[in-house]
């Protein structure tokens, strides 16, 4: 998991300024690393413990709220693929359902996810 914590519009590229951001940017003050990382353990764990006791579904509902892919057009690497098509929502197991420009549904575990604009 990588996190652009307090990177300036400075310490982007021209073209990375374009997509990129960090927490200060978006907060408008810097950000003290330890306490982000506490702050991150901690729901980590939170979400550990929820999860042992079989509570998946209220960490999903969680993660769709906050999802702001879900709906938008992505292109998807993962497996040494290129994918476009539609985020359209979680799966009961985490992953994202992802709707090809094929038409077909594909569960992904993991990959690189980039906003078509």
């Amino acid at each position: 998991m990588g996190v652009n914590v307090n990177q300036t519009a400075n310490d982007f590229t021209p073209e990375l300024a374009k997509v990129a951001t960090s927490l200060r940017l978006e907060s408008r003050h810097a950000i003290p690393r330890p306490e982000l990382a506490v702050a991150i353990l901690r729901e980590l764990n939170s979400d550990y413990e929820r999860l042992k006791s079989g509570k998946f579904s209220e960490i999903a509902d969680e993660w769709e709220s906050f999802c702001t892919t879900l709906g938008r057009q992505i292109i998807l690497k993962t497996g040494g693929r290129e994918i476009r098509g539609r985020a359209e929502a979680l799966n009961d197991d985490g992953s994202l359902l992802l709707r090809t420009e094929h038409g077909r549904l594909e569960p992904v575990i993991g990959g690189d996810v980039t906003l078509v604009k």
